[in-house]
Formats: C-alpha cells, structure tokens, sequence
C-alpha cells in the first residue's frame, strides 16, 4: 500500500498529487532520480519515502555533501583501508557500500567538488567501489536519489557541474513545489504540527483560531514547510491558552481579517480564499474516488471523519445515489 508521509503527503495541490504519483511509478525500478527544490521543501523525506515504497531491502544512507569537508568526501563515499592516511587506524566502508541493495541519498549534490563528480560519475556508470588506499573493487547493487536547491543547468553552464554527470543524474527529475504554491495544504501541514508538537509538549488540547489560520495561508514562506513546522513548535511552546492567537505569530506574519466565521456550515460567497481551494481539494478527491469517503481520504491524506467534517462545513451534496458529489 502507498504509504503517507505528514510533511510530504499531506496535501492535495495538484503540484504535490504529481509528486507523489512519480515517486509512485518509478519505486519499483531502478533509474537515479533527481529531486529538485527550495530548502525546507521536502527533498528528503521525498527520498525516503520512494526508498520506502520500492524493493530494496537494504538501507536508506543519506548524505550531505555540502556537510562535509573536501578532503574526507572520498572517503566517505567510497571508504578506506587502515593506514590509507593520516588517522585511518582501522578500514571503514564507505557509505556507497552501506547502502548496498538500499538507497545513497546524495543531499546538496551541487556542493561536490569538479574533482570528485568524476569519481562520482565512473561510479553511477558500473557501480563497483574501490575504497581509498586498497585496489580491490566491490559491484554494489545501489539506487542513487540526488538533491538540490541549486538550478544545475545553470552550473553546468558556468563549468561548476560536470554535464555528463547531470545527464546520468537527471534520468528521472522530480521537483518539489514550494509552500507558497501550494496554500490550500498549509492548514493541513499546520494542523498535524499542531497535534504533534501538542502531545509532545502536553498541551492537547489546543486550536488555531482563523486569524491565524489565514495569516499562515497568505504568507510567503521562504523556508517552506521547514519553516512553518518551526514556527508551529514555537506557538506550541509559548502557548498558555486552549487557542493559538495572531499575537503567537511574529509581526511580519499579522494579518488582520474583517469578523469571525461561524462554524456551521458556509454559505455560498462567504468562503475565503483558503476555504475556497479546501473545497475544490475535496470535491475533486471525492469525484475521483467515485464518491467512496475512504479513498476520497486516503487520497487527501487525511481521516474519513475530517472529509465527513468538511462534507458538512462546505455543505457539498452527494446525487440520488449517495455517490457522487455535487456543490451545494
């Protein structure tokens, strides 16, 4: 079953339904993937699920190259022998052999250096390992999953990124979108940070009032989903009421909003923005499951009982049959 993932799935934006359905389709095969977007997008835990959904019974490795010093990235990557340098006092494996029958995550891949993408590349061509210092060879049976933030084309460009290592890379691109594009999933994500850091912090039972709620929708969000997890922890902590208030936000985050909306269900034309793609979300995930609440749900990332709520909220009629969804 395709499993789901707070940060990644939770959300119906048809950027992020687009991601989701690659990763989908290409777990059970073998060709590298190239995930691309702002930090704080996701770009991990996109790695990590597509190593989750595919066949590979060996383990998830991930690495940061901008992390890690110039010197150590070789051996890092491919290991070495005792005595190899100054310091290496036993072997070590490297972490493409680690992840032998798993999945190498290669983070912030545009940090590596020119000298070591050409090492990088005679890898991804036969993947055999020669740890550093020994001149035995090992074939490993790895999938490669890279990462940037960086536009590559850009680097190759400029000499900075081999091209035919971005070629070999770029077999399977999947872009993240940013949160800004995708405001309809921000009271999603926003929610489930809130249920989260709640249980952690034992502060249960606590809500976001809707100036709030429309305050994080209509924000920027250059950090992303990072950044809004972050902030929600922050409100969490800082709390001392049931309801998280406009004055938890920073400054720069305050919108003011004209009234209260009431709680039952909204009425045609009284609908923010926000409350306007929810809607649409659902009616469309419900049209696309024929009308069964549980894939409708499943589909959303969400419970059947919130689609119920929302059903209501939004007053969204079913035909004659109880099946399909008609806007009320």
């Amino acid at each position: 079953m395709w499993k789901t993932k707070a940060l990644l799935c939770g959300g119906y934006s048809p950027a992020l339904v687009q991601v989701r359905e690659t990763l989908k389709a290409v777990a059970a095969t073998t060709p590298t993937v190239l995930i691309h977007g702002e930090s704080g997008t996701g770009k991990e835990i996109a790695a990590s699920l597509l190593h989750q959904e595919s066949r590979r019974h060996g383990p998830f490795v991930p690495v940061n190259m901008a992390a890690i010093p110039r010197e150590l990235v070789e051996s890092i990557l491919f290991g070495h022998e005792k005595g190899a340098f100054t310091g290496a006092d036993r072997a070590q494996a490297g972490c493409c052999e680690m992840a032998d029958h798993g999945t190498l995550f290669l983070d912030e891949i545009g940090e590596m250096d020119l000298s070591l993408q050409a090492k990088l590349l005679r890898f991804l061509q036969d993947f055999t390992v020669q740890r550093v210092g020994s001149t035995k060879s090992k074939t490993v049976d790895v999938r490669v999953v890279a990462a940037t933030n960086q536009p590559l084309a850009d680097k190759v460009k400029g000499g900075l990124f081999r091209e035919d290592l971005y070629y070999r890379l770029h077999i399977v691109p999947v872009r993240m979108p940013a949160l800004r594009e995708r405001p309809g999933d921000i009271p999603l994500l926003a929610n489930r940070f809130l249920q989260r850091f709640a249980h952690r912090y034992r502060k249960e039972k606590l809500g976001f009032s809707q100036e709030v709620l429309q305050a994080l929708a209509t924000y920027s969000w250059p950090g992303n989903v990072r950044q809004l997890e972050n902030l929600v922890e922050r409100m969490v902590i800082l709390s001392h009421g049931p309801v998280l208030e406009i004055s938890h936000l920073p400054s720069e985050m305050m919108v003011k909003t004209s009234e209260e909306k009431s709680p039952g269900p909204a009425e045609a034309g009284s609908l923010t923005h926000l409350e306007a793609l929810e809607k649409q979300a659902i009616v469309e995930s419900l049209v696309r499951s024929r009308g069964n609440i549980k894939e409708a749900a499943r589909y959303l990332g969400v419970g059947s009982a919130t689609v119920y709520r929302k059903i209501k909220r939004y007053a969204i009629l079913m035909n004659d049959q109880g099946r399909l969804p008609t806007v009320g």
